[in-house]
C-alpha cells in the first residue's frame, strides 16, 4: 500500500503546511491492517508510521527518506516515529553513511535505493556521438561534459563552472547543464557566470528521450556537488547506464555506486568545517580524463555493467527479499508508547529537545500535524554536534 489521500500526505509539514490531525487519524483506521506493508516517502512518511502506530496498526513499513533529515523539523519527524517503531520496519537509505546516520534514531536501515533505475530508458543508444551531436545541437569536435539535476546552491553549480572554464584553457570543450528543480536567484547567478565563460548551454526540463541522448552523446559526466541532502546519487549512475564514464566527488552515495573503474572519485578538499570537493584535483582529473580515450572507453565497459546492480528489477526483487524474510517473524503484540522517552537514543539525538521528555506522544504528533511548527527549536549548539555526528562517515 503507498500512503493514501494525495492531499495528506505529510510531505510537507516541515514547511509549516499544517493538517488536520483528526483526517489523518480517520484514513489510518480506515486502512488499518488492510495491507502486508506500507510505503512512505519523506519526512511525511515518519509522521504517517507514528499515525498508524497511535490508532493501534502493527503493518510493517518501508520508508523512503530520500534525502538526510538532518534538519531539525525532518529530524523531529523521525523522533516521533521512532518512539513507535517495530523490528519489522525498514528504513531504505540510499547509502550505508546515510544509513548509520538514520540508525541514529534507533531504525532498522537498508542502504539500497528504491525504486531503482529504469534500464529501458537509461541506456546505451544505437546512435554514435558523432551521429546525436548535430541531433542535440552539440559540436562534434569538441569535449562534451554533462550536469544533470537541481540548480540550487548546495549542487556546487557555481563551482562547476568556475572548473569548467579552467578545463577550457586546456581542451575545447562544451558543459551542457540539464536542470529540472532551480533557486531563481542561484539559477540568475549561474546564467550569469555561464554567459562569461561561454561554451555552456543550460537546458530546462529535457524529454527524457532527449535526456538519454544527451547522456550518450556527452564523453563524460561531471559534478563538483558535497550535497548535505543527497544520499545515493542517481545522475552518475544514470550516466553510467548510457555508457558515460563520472567524475563525482569522493563523497555519500558516489563512494559506493561509481568504483574506480566506472569513474572518477575526486577527493575532497581538507580544512574548513564544510566539506567540498578539492577544486584544483576535480580540474585535473577532468582534464587527464579526457585526454585518455582508450581508459575512458575502458571505464565506459565497466560503467555500463555497475549500473545494472540498480535496475528496477533488481533493486525491487532485493527488497521483496527482504520484506519476506521480515515478515517470517514474529510481529507481537504492539506496545503503543503513551509518553516521550529519550532512554536509550545518542546523546547527540537527546540533547536536541529534551524538555519534551515526558509529554504524550499523542498530543506531540497532533501538534506537529496540525500547526508544522517544532515545540522549542533546539538551541545552536545541539544542532551542531547533532549534524555534526549525522555525517561523521560522509
Amino acid at each position: 500500500m503507498v500512503l493514501p489521500g494525495r492531499e495528506y500526505t505529510l510531505n510537507d509539514i516541515a514547511r509549516g503546511n499544517g493538517l488536520d490531525p483528526d483526517r489523518c487519524f480517520k484514513l489510518a483506521i480506515q486502512y488499518s491492517e488492510q495491507f502486508d506493508y506500507i510505503i512512505g516517502e519523506c519526512s511525511g512518511a515518519f509522521l504517517w508510521h507514528a499515525v498508524f502506530r497511535l490508532t493501534g496498526d502493527r503493518t510493517p513499513f518501508v520508508i523512503i527518506p530520500r534525502y538526510n533529515h538532518f534538519y531539525p523539523p525532518h529530524a523531529y519527524a523521525m523522533l516521533l516515529s521512532s518512539q513507535l517503531r517495530q523490528h519489522r520496519d525498514r528504513v531504505y537509505t540510499g547509502c550505508s553513511a546515510a544509513g548509520r546516520a538514520f540508525s541514529l534514531f534507533g531504525f532498522q536501515c537498508e542502504p539500497s535505493y528504491l525504486p531503482g533505475l529504469d534500464l529501458g530508458s537509461f541506456r546505451v543508444l544505437a546512435s554514435s556521438k558523432k551521429s546525436l551531436c548535430p541531433l542535440l545541437g552539440l559540436p562534434v569536435d569538441r569535449d562534451i561534459l554533462l550536469y544533470t539535476g537541481r540548480v540550487a546552491d548546495d549542487k556546487n553549480i557555481l563551482g562547476l563552472l568556475n572548473a569548467f572554464g579552467k578545463v577550457k584553457l586546456c581542451r575545447r570543450a562544451e558543459l551542457v547543464i540539464c536542470y529540472h528543480f532551480f533557486r531563481q536567484a542561484y539559477l540568475d547567478q549561474c546564467t550569469e557566470r555561464a554567459r562569461s565563460i561561454g561554451n555552456v548551454r543550460l537546458i530546462y526540463r529535457p524529454g527524457l528521450e532527449a535526456l538519454v541522448g544527451y547522456y550518450n552523446a556527452a564523453d563524460i559526466f561531471v559534478s563538483a556537488a558535497v550535497s548535505t541532502f543527497e544520499t545515493f546519487g542517481r545522475s552518475p549512475v544514470e550516466s553510467m547506464a548510457c555508457g558515460t564514464p563520472p567524475v563525482v566527488p569522493c563523497y555519500n552515495g558516489f563512494r559506493e555506486t561509481v568504483p574506480p573503474g566506472a569513474g572518477f572519485l575526486v577527493p575532497l578538499a581538507s580544512g574548513g568545517n564544510r566539506k567540498r570537493v578539492d577544486p584544483d584535483r576535480f580540474v585535473e582529473t577532468v582534464v587527464t580524463s579526457l585526454g585518455d580515450r582508450q581508459g575512458l572507453m575502458e571505464r565506459r565497459e565497466v560503467g555500463i555493467q555497475r549500473a545494472k546492480n540498480f535496475a528496477r528489477e533488481r533493486i525491487l526483487e532485493a527488497l521483496l527479499t527482504d520484506l519476506v524474510s521480515a515478515s517470517s517473524q514474529e510481529g507481537g503484540t504492539l506496545q503503543v508508547t503513551q509518553n516521550l522517552c529519550l532512554e536509550g537514543y545518542p546523546y547527540e539525538v537527546c540533547e536536541l529537545w529534551p524538555s519534551i521528555e515526558g509529554r504524550p506522544l499523542a498530543e506531540l504528533v497532533c501538534n506537529f500535524i496540525r500547526s508544522g511548527t517544532l515545540p522549542a527549536w533546539p538551541e545552536k549548539e545541539a544542532v551542531d554536534d547533532f549534524v555534526t555526528s549525522w555525517f561523521a562517515e560522509f
